[in-house]
């Protein structure tokens, strides 16, 4: 039996998986950003894989989110998402796998009634020292800062659940992608 021209059944449905795959996850990246740029804590968190709450409970997580949005010195927002580059999908297991690449900004307003003019320099420093100077622009006419980041998330789907989870790489987080990631395919997405 053939179907899309003169291809195999079995490699037409496996074809049309990875075309599957590749779309959901594109979908499940935009509502991420979308999640992220509106602050939304519960779209963020249920973007997280399930095992993430094993480490940290949500409740302790939401509450920490919900804390960003109370600082009396300065408001974050983020914006501006970009992929960069996704990587091929690979698969061990009953999961697969992607890296992705992207890049966003994150717009830091201070409340002028909490930092005097020598605190917003240090907190400039501290970005600067953070992000990198070149990625940092501070405006301190009106106390606001741009700093453009760059960052890298795993994807994994579970075959079984279906719906891409997606979490940040840190290099301080690689306990966590060696308990998530098997060997093999961090080798093969760079996550060394």
């Amino acid at each position: 039996m053939q179907f899309m021209q003169g291809f195999p059944l079995n490699l037409s449905l496996q074809l049309l998986d990875h075309l599957f795959m590749e779309s959901s996850l594109q979908t499940a990246l935009h509502q991420f950003f979308a999640h992220a740029s509106q602050f939304n804590i519960k779209g963020i968190l249920d973007a997280l894989p399930p095992v993430y709450f094993e480490w940290v409970p949500r409740a302790k997580m939401e509450q920490m989110m919900e804390g960003l949005n109370d600082d009396p010195v300065f408001s974050v927002e983020l914006a501006d998402y970009q992929i960069k580059q996704i990587s091929p999908i690979t698969s061990a297991s009953d999961t697969s796998y992607a890296r992705v690449e992207y890049g966003f900004y994150m717009t830091l307003t201070l409340n002028r009634d909490e930092v005097s003019l020598e605190q917003e320099k240090e907190l400039v420093k501290l970005w600067e020292d953070r992000f990198g100077k070149t990625q940092v622009g501070f405006d301190h006419s009106d106390g606001v800062g741009v700093i453009r980041r760059e960052a890298t998330l795993i994807a994994m789907e579970d075959h079984h659940v279906r719906g891409w989870k997606l979490m940040e790489y840190k290099p301080h987080l690689r306990r966590f992608v060696e308990e998530l990631v098997p060997y093999e395919v961090r080798m093969e997405l760079g996550f060394t």
